[in-house]
């Protein structure tokens, strides 16, 4: 399969899963603050963290929030899906 043919390279597939994802997986939120809980350091410290597969964004947007002297780098096989987290 050829990355042009993968299912998540609708602009509106993308966007309509990144809406219904915590419908579609009940834990969603509570699997996102279980990483949060289990990162290694503290809010105050500086660090990167690369996502790989991270679709739309939603988790390393989570991290940003809750550690504001963090960065990120979201990496996803799906253009539309780095849309979303983009925009």
């Amino acid at each position: 399969m050829s990355t042009t043919d993968y299912r998540w390279n609708q602009t509106q597939a993308a966007a309509d899963y990144d809406a219904a994802a915590p419908v579609i997986h009940p834990q969603y939120v509570t699997v996102q603050e279980e990483v949060l809980a289990a990162l290694p350091f503290g809010a105050e410290g500086a660090c990167r963290l690369v996502e790989i597969g991270g679709g739309s964004g939603r988790l390393v947007e989570r991290v940003l929030e809750e550690f504001p002297q963090a960065t990120a780098v979201v990496m996803d096989q799906s253009e539309p899906f780095l849309g979303v987290a983009q925009g």
